[in-house]
């Protein structure tokens, strides 16, 4: 009876050292397990480089060359480009001008679409990517306002082409009314003279209209009196004499009033002595022979003398 005890208890320390070195087996199985785990899962943002986009997909190896983790490039030039260690895709051969910070304008989700052009980034000007051609950019609209020159960001901002600051220098302004037709830009107002729409013919400034230094009176329509009637621009003044306002028909200069080199009588008003009196215009000589100063009574409009006729009771 002693030894069955003995027998029974030896083999239940044995079941039981069994039992414990199973438990230690699967213990070691699930570390190791769990080591492997925690291999595969690495988290690469402790790297201070997450993979985002296509590089979530890469063998390690793509990047990590030779077995080297420590030093591996983490700006996309340094590995996007010819003949580096990493065989990634470099900027094509007609790739815009550009520094080479490509994630200015490019994401780790795809090269091909560029969602925002950061132009800080850009080289040259433009015209190099906005041209006719719209390879890089659209350029000039089929509309556009003729230029002198396409620097387009004389007028234009790089967030949007809509906001437009003009500067007219850079502006073909002999084309002023291509724009100032008072739809796509003011034009002339409801109280401009009758006139061409040759704006650039009188106004010189392209900051303000007005002043007008001068009138290009080529391209005025209408009458002398339609303008020159004393409230739009200057008329006859107080000691002008009484005439008609056929302004033209005596004032053939548009640029001075004076002088006058002929004056159509048929256009003045009142008796001849009102003129010709040697004060406004040349009245009897000395020599006259004594009359009184109904002047037309003997002389015509077209010559003093000699007189077509004599009024004897003119005489005096």
């Amino acid at each position: 009876m002693r030894f069955s005890l003995r027998r029974i208890m030896t083999h239940t320390t044995a079941v039981m050292f069994k039992g414990l070195l199973l438990l230690a087996c699967l213990w070691a199985s699930q570390t190791l397990a769990q080591n492997a785990n925690s291999t595969f899962r690495f988290d690469h943002f402790q790297t201070g480089f997450a993979l985002e986009g296509v590089h979530k997909t890469l063998d390690c190896e793509s990047c990590h060359t030779r077995g080297v983790f420590k030093g591996t490039p983490t700006q996309c030039v340094n590995c996007h480009m010819d003949g580096g260690a990493v065989k990634a895709s470099a900027k094509h051969t007609n790739h815009l001008q550009t520094v080479d910070t490509c994630e200015d304008c490019h994401t780790p989700q795809e090269w091909t679409f560029v969602a925002r052009v950061d132009h800080l980034s850009v080289l040259g000007t433009c015209g190099s990517c906005h041209n006719e051609s719209g390879i890089y950019a659209s350029g000039l609209s089929p509309n556009h306002i003729p230029l002198t020159d396409n620097n387009c960001d004389d007028c234009h901002l790089t967030q949007e082409w809509n906001t437009v600051n003009f500067d007219h220098a850079n502006v073909d302004i002999t084309t002023c009314y291509r724009c100032h037709d008072g739809v796509t830009a003011t034009g002339k107002n409801a109280t401009h003279i009758n006139s061409s729409n040759s704006c650039e013919s009188c106004h010189f400034s392209t900051l303000v209209w007005s002043p007008v230094q001068r009138v290009d009176h080529e391209e005025v329509r209408g009458t002398c009196f339609s303008c020159h009637d004393g409230v739009v621009a200057g008329g006859k003044n107080p000691t002008h004499i009484a005439a008609s306002n056929v302004c033209e028909t005596c004032h053939t200069n548009t640029i001075s009033w004076a002088p006058v080199s002929l004056v159509d009588h048929d256009q003045v008003i009142g008796e001849c002595f009102d003129c010709h009196n040697a004060v406004i215009a040349t009245g009897k000589h000395d020599g006259h022979i004594a009359a009184s100063n109904n002047c037309e009574a003997c002389h015509t409009t077209t010559a003093f003398s000699p007189p077509f006729t004599i009024d004897p009771n003119e005489l005096r």
